[in-house]
């Protein structure tokens, strides 16, 4: 089984490659698909939890070409302005969808005031993209702005990965303070 799923990606990344598609975004819905095909089929349980075993080289691998990728010397002057524009517009977007969901959703009152903190982590699917557009712009020989692009939203990552933990930590600390309240009240 594994050998087959391995063999319907590489079919299906060909296709995409063909298509000029988005490799990254075609197998992420694929393996949307299988996790859930998972559920509804027990023998896909052991099988999956052996491909991602064989991921985690894939992975590091990943993380460490993107950090050979990184050249620190250009987040002086501008890059720094990209770097702190980028963060700080991607926060005021999390922290503004989550006041939308918030105004039109049925959020409970005690995740109400904490439900923005707990979104400011980042993963590798930012990364990813990144590459994506590192490796579309070193194919038109722009490759101080490719450098320039993986720099900023790595390291962007990096500080959200430091940040979002604490700030999810503060709004778990709080979620449990209100229901503490709600609690000895009722």
């Amino acid at each position: 089984l594994i050998e087959w799923i391995l063999g319907i990606s590489l079919v299906i990344i060909g296709f995409t490659l063909l298509l000029q598609g988005s490799v990254i975004l075609t197998m992420l819905f694929f393996g949307i698909l299988l996790k859930t095909m998972e559920s509804r089929y027990d023998v896909l349980t052991e099988h999956i939890l052996q491909i991602e075993l064989l991921l985690i080289p894939a992975v590091l691998m990943f993380y460490i070409f993107t950090g050979i990728s990184i050249d620190l010397s250009l987040l002086p002057g501008t890059g720094l302005l990209l770097l702190g524009g980028y963060f700080v517009t991607r926060l005021i977007g999390k922290f503004g969808g989550s006041l939308v969901t918030i105004r039109i959703g049925s959020v409970p009152s005690n995740v109400r005031s904490n439900l923005q903190y707990s979104l400011v982590t980042q993963g590798g699917i930012a990364i990813a993209l990144a590459g994506l557009a590192y490796n579309q712009l070193v194919n038109l020989q722009m490759n101080d702005e490719a450098t320039l692009v993986i720099t900023v939203i790595t390291i962007a990552v990096i500080l959200s990965e430091l940040v979002g933990p604490l700030l999810l930590r503060l709004s778990i600390a709080r979620t449990q303070k209100n229901i503490n309240k709600l609690q000895s009240v009722g």
